[in-house]
């Protein structure tokens, strides 16, 4: 179920586009998914009360508790599956976030928000849901109101307003800069050889009986055979194709390289020539009939395709930079006292 947990959250690491969640980390590369957690025992790690004090601004107990316990449920997990090292270091990363947060929020308060902005920030979240009886299932279920989402937007607004003035222009990339990155990086702009290649699926479930695979196969090589005869393939997968995302256009799958594909399906597509059409091939997801419509040999995109997404990359990159300067400058000068311990160096569980 979509949460509005993570948006607000978004909200407290200061950019209502959820752009400064790079400040203090960079993305995780991609990668499957990580095995669920087995709950264990809570933890006893205890927590002073206040935690810390944000030029004069307590943040207490409960509230750095609440916030954790948030994130981490918004995430599918829980605290009480974290051992108390792990704990005390969640709990240190989520106040570094706040004080950061209580500290831009000071300085924000004076920017102007209008009601069209909070109504368009508004709607962004309501476009998550697909009824709004679902939103308020979930709002319920938070704690969050109405009002108080509009008030988190206010304050969000209001900090990626302020920072904004503060970055100016230095997120600015000429089209020099992304030229001399460009030449130096030639492996980044490599595109591999790719087909085009339509498919017509007749699924099947994992646990599928030989029974059912059996059947999926006739039903696949009668299919395979009335191409064969002249049959149009186009035609044949809008009415037999069992892909919802293809069927529609007749089974196209637009160009993909190799590793876009599951193993089997790439060799046998890559295997045809241009207007060849092969099969079935069995993949985890059933029979296919594969048409290859085009191909594209391995090339080097030349700047003038690129350069739009690379001085955006590039402003991205310059900006994040920015940004972590001004909030290790906020926080340098701030008066900000925090009580919590800091967890055992080197990431060392404690005894």
């Amino acid at each position: 179920m979509k949460s509005i947990v993570p948006y607000l959250l978004s909200v407290c690491l200061l950019d209502l586009s959820a752009r400064a969640a790079s400040v203090t980390a960079s993305p995780a590369p991609p990668g499957p998914p990580a095995a669920p957690e087995a709950a264990q025992p809570a933890a006893a790690v205890t927590l002073p009360d206040p935690v810390a004090v944000v030029e004069g601004d307590k943040i207490g107990r409960d509230e750095l508790d609440n916030t954790l316990s948030k994130l981490l449920a918004s995430r599918g997990r829980s605290v009480d599956a974290l051992d108390p090292q792990q704990k005390l270091q969640g709990y240190r990363a989520v106040l570094d976030q706040m004080i950061l947060q209580r500290l831009v929020k000071k300085r924000s308060a004076g920017v102007k928000v209008t009601d069209q902005e909070i109504d368009l920030g508004f709607s962004r979240i309501k476009a998550r849901f697909p009824t709004e009886a679902e939103m308020n299932v979930q709002m319920q279920k938070s704690g969050e109101t109405v009002q108080s989402i509009k008030d988190g937007i206010r304050s969000a607004i209001q900090q990626k307003k302020w920072i904004d003035s503060q970055i100016g222009d230095k997120g600015a990339v000429t089209e020099a800069e992304a030229q001399n990155y460009y030449d130096k990086n030639p492996a980044k702009f490599q595109m591999p050889e790719q087909v085009r290649a339509s498919h017509i699926l007749f699924a099947a479930p994992k646990d599928a009986t030989p029974e059912v695979l059996a059947a999926k196969e006739k039903l696949a090589r009668d299919i395979l055979e009335r191409i064969q005869k002249g049959e149009d393939f186009d035609k044949l997968a809008k009415e037999f194709s069992d892909d919802p995302g293809s069927k529609g256009s007749g089974g196209d799958l637009n160009f993909f390289s190799r590793a876009q594909m599951v193993p089997e399906f790439s060799d046998a597509a890559f295997r045809l020539k241009k207007g060849e059409v092969g099969g079935p091939v069995k993949t985890q997801f059933g029979y296919h009939i594969i048409k290859v419509t085009d191909r594209k040999g391995a090339r080097t995109m030349p700047f003038v395709e690129v350069k739009e997404r690379l001085v955006a990359f590039l402003g991205d990159q310059k900006r994040q930079n920015a940004v972590q300067t001004l909030l290790a400058q906020i926080r340098e000068k701030a008066d900000v006292k925090n009580y919590l311990a800091a967890p055992a160096p080197n990431g060392l569980r404690t005894p």
